[in-house]
């Protein structure tokens, strides 16, 4: 069998080819030679949504914190389950939060019976360990896994700080149904205009 091409780009089959692989060859000849820029477009924009479709059934509700899941709650709000302890064997935190002398503000931590454990973040709880998580005027910040935190800026005028401590699944800390929680307010300077 030898094949030529001819000006159209479609082979010429001769020999002994039978007349259905001729025209199998043509048909997918013509519908290749068919297809436009558009097709390709369309073609990738459809498996796109396709794709934006599928991926939240196969992968669940979207999730950051390294894999804690905000599905069912806002930001602001940030509710957690919460584990009591008891008021004799509960951990404690106190802070400070004082004004840097390059920029910012820093935020001091001081813990008793309560061991910071970055590690174990998003594992099971375990009794007296976790991480602490960090808000500004009731709004979530950030987490805390050591005894410092540095405020590059803050919103200005009166800001409350408030430090809670949470457990290594997120969960926080209560005592009689009070989260277990430290909170200070500074007074931002307003910026001369």
């Amino acid at each position: 069998m030898t094949a030529t091409a001819n000006p159209q780009t479609i082979p010429q089959i001769t020999g002994t080819q039978d007349d259905a692989k001729k025209r199998t060859w043509l048909s997918l000849s013509r519908v290749t030679d068919k297809l436009t820029p558009a097709y390709f477009v369309y073609s990738m924009a459809a498996a796109f949504l396709l794709g934006a479709w599928i991926a939240p059934m196969i992968m669940g509700p979207h999730t950051s914190h390294m894999g804690h899941t905000h599905a069912g709650h806002a930001h602001s709000v940030h509710a957690h389950t919460q584990i009591e302890v008891s008021a004799a064997n509960a951990p404690s935190v106190a802070i400070d939060v004082v004004r840097d002398t390059m920029s910012g503000w820093n935020l001091l931590l001081t813990l008793d019976n309560f061991a910071l454990t970055p590690g174990s973040v998003n594992e099971a709880h375990v009794a007296g360990e976790g991480h602490a998580h960090i808000y500004v005027n009731g709004q979530k910040h950030a987490r805390l896994y050591a005894d410092a935190y540095h405020f590059s800026s803050l919103p200005a005028g009166e800001v409350e700080i408030t430090v809670t401590l949470n457990a290594n699944d997120h969960s926080e800390f209560v005592v009689d149904g009070e989260r277990i929680q430290a909170s200070a307010t500074v007074v931002n300077p307003i910026p001369a205009m």
